[in-house]
C-alpha cells in the first residue's frame, strides 16, 4: 500500500513540478530500505505449536489450555 501512495505521490509531482520530485523520490528510497530490513514473525511451525484435539486449531506446544476453545491440553 505503501508503495503505491508513493506512485501517486511522483505523478502529482510531475504534473506539479519536477521540484517536488526531488522530495518524493529520497523519500520512496528510505521507506522501501526500511520496510525491506523489518522482520517478519515466523508463522507456526511443527516443532512450536500443536493442534487442539477438540477444535483443530493451532497452539503452542507447551499451552495447558487451548486458547480457542478452552480444553485442557495434554503436555507433549
Amino acid at each position: 500500500m505503501g508503495h503505491l501512495i508513493f506512485l501517486l505521490l511522483h505523478l502529482v509531482a510531475v504534473i506539479f513540478g519536477l521540484w517536488l520530485l526531488a522530495l518524493t523520490l529520497p523519500l520512496h528510497l528510505i521507506y522501501s530500505a526500511v520496510r525491506a530490513n523489518r522482520k517478519r514473525e515466523p508463522g507456526p511451525t511443527f516443532w512450536t505449536h500443536v493442534r487442539c484435539p477438540d477444535c483443530r486449531e493451532l497452539v503452542l506446544k507447551g499451552a495447558k489450555v487451548c486458547k480457542h476453545c478452552g480444553c485442557r491440553l495434554s503436555p507433549q
